[in-house]
């Protein structure tokens, strides 16, 4: 009996005052001594970078919600392979699940969605999210914080399965966290081996409005890890930086943390060790910042390989109109650029519009997938994948050229993937 061909779909996501996820298909695999192929309606043989027919028909799901405008932020996918989306909608956390076919899961929250208000006017916007092992789905973002007027807060909510708030978190399944006086915001998440959970984001002074990468650790039941830094928090200064902003983290095989973001307008990347102090093996004061060469530089995603290496994506500007790139950069373990790949550590991708990535992940076979948006006042916004082979080089196998563009924002601008 021949085995069937198997496909790995990527999904990405924008919410626009709806939700829209899009699937593509990311590889077929196909034993050497089967003749069958993937084919989409009418016998066209769906290629890697084609929109996934299987779901919702089109490859493209837009579900609105009740409270207006609606961002998403981040995606997921269950080991059932349900797919679940995490954004804002008005000043609510806002989660999505879909089944496999990219209809709305009538078995999550109501009709498939979930709003969630953090109280007493705590408004807040979902940023990244995780799934647990056990099922469970914890968001983080930021809401208004209650010890200070007109500033953020950290903030972590925790559903069960079906949806619900899970009240064996902090008791009603939110957590709202402050870094004593500052204005923060999560806009990652990651969730470690043993179940504690890693927020990061940027913490921004009150009196002289300089910020600092920010991270908290958190205990499965939703307090703070006091192991980690005394007091659950910690943060890093980027060293010359007048300026600083933090996206994306990750925790290592061997439980570093590693957070990335912008330090005055380079990449820049810094890693904690497991007790929260800077992690001084990398490039010996653990942070390390990275310039391209253009006007403005933020990194905002990071992956690591199963060597260890890191890879960072994000955007490079320059100075002419309507040319941002993708840009990714890959770093030993020690902080220092991968000379390997592209020959310097650095590989900038044009889609030949005003480009962004916005999220990476590794596949296993090794290849680097970053997704993001690409458009400009005029086009409008498209959703912008690109995958690259592990030298770096563009993966021609996807799409014919390693790019693909996906149009969904109807000629509007700044809309695009926000996730993969």
């Amino acid at each position: 009996m021949k085995s069937t061909p198997t496909r790995r779909r990527l999904f990405s996501y924008v919410l626009i005052s709806a939700l829209t996820l899009f699937a593509i298909s990311s590889a077929y695999v196909r034993p050497a001594d089967s003749a069958s192929d993937q084919r989409q309606p009418g016998g066209a043989l769906a290629v890697p970078g084609d929109l996934d027919p299987a779901f919702d028909a089109d490859g493209r799901v837009v579900t609105p919600f009740p409270n207006g405008l609606d961002a998403a932020e981040d995606v997921a996918v269950q080991a059932d392979g349900k797919v679940v989306v995490a954004g804002g909608s008005g000043t609510d956390f806002a989660i999505a699940r879909y089944n496999t076919d990219g209809s709305l899961d009538g078995t999550f929250g109501k009709g498939g969605r979930v709003n969630t208000d953090f109280p007493v006017g705590q408004g807040g916007f979902a940023s990244a999210l995780v799934i647990q092992p056990d099922g469970k789905i914890v968001l983080a973002g930021s809401a208004n914080d209650p010890t200070e007027t007109f500033a953020s807060a950290f903030a972590l909510a925790r559903y069960n399965s079906d949806g619900s708030l899970d009240t064996s978190f902090d008791s009603d399944g939110l957590v709202i966290t402050s870094f004593p006086g500052t204005t923060s915001n999560a806009s990652g998440l990651a969730l470690q081996p043993d179940g504690k959970l890693v927020a990061a984001g940027t913490s921004r002074n009150f009196t002289t409005i300089s910020s600092v990468f920010a991270v908290a650790r958190y205990n499965t039941d939703g307090s703070l890890d006091t192991s980690f830094d005394g007091d659950g928090r910690a943060t890093i200064d980027i060293a010359g930086a007048s300026f600083e902003e933090a996206y994306g983290v990750g925790v290592q095989a061997d439980g570093r943390i590693v957070q990335v973001g912008l330090g005055n307008s380079a990449f820049a990347v810094a890693r904690y060790n497991t007790n929260g102090s800077p992690d001084t093996t990398f490039d010996m004061d653990g942070q390390v910042t990275t310039d391209f060469g253009g006007s403005f530089e933020q990194a905002s995603a990071v992956a690591f390989q199963m060597d260890g290496r890191i890879v960072v994506a994000g955007e490079l500007a320059t100075s002419t109109a309507a040319d941002d790139n993708f840009a990714l950069a890959r770093y030993n373990t020690d902080g220092s650029l991968d000379n390997t790949f592209d020959g310097d550590g650095k590989v900038i991708t044009d889609f030949g519009l005003v480009d962004g990535a916005r999220d990476v992940v590794i596949q296993p076979d090794g290849r680097i997938v970053a997704a993001g948006r690409a458009g400009t006042i005029p086009t409008g916004t498209f959703f912008a994948v690109a995958r690259y082979n592990t030298t770096g080089a563009l993966d021609t196998s996807f799409d014919t050229d390693g790019k693909v563009l996906t149009d969904v924002s109807g000629g509007r601008f700044n809309l695009g993937g926000r996730g993969v």
